[in-house]
């Protein structure tokens, strides 16, 4: 491997920006009340369409992966803590074939 053009500042400074980008998102979040306030009232719609399969015309094979969805975005992004995730990762998993 060559490595004359490698830049280590260059990237270190970079990966700085990525990841105040990241704290960023998380206090934006974070700080947004709406957020907070809305996405139990969406989870609870989510539900009643669900109880409700009668009165809506959906095609519900595909409903529990959304809600699949919904859990993991709640998970990766509206816990404050996109910037956490990110850090705390395993990047070094073996894999097995």
């Amino acid at each position: 491997m060559d490595t004359s053009d490698l830049h280590l500042p260059m990237v270190f400074d970079h990966l700085g920006d990525l990841l105040r980008c990241l704290i960023v998102l998380d206090e934006c979040v974070r700080s947004n009340v709406q957020i907070a306030e809305k996405w139990p009232a969406f989870k609870r719609i989510i539900t009643s369409v669900k109880n409700n399969s009668d009165k809506v015309q959906l095609d519900f094979t595909r409903l529990p992966s959304f809600e699949k969805i919904l859990v993991a975005l709640e998970g990766q992004l509206l816990d404050g803590r996109i910037f956490s995730n990110c850090i705390e990762q395993i990047f070094d998993k073996k894999t097995h074939r």
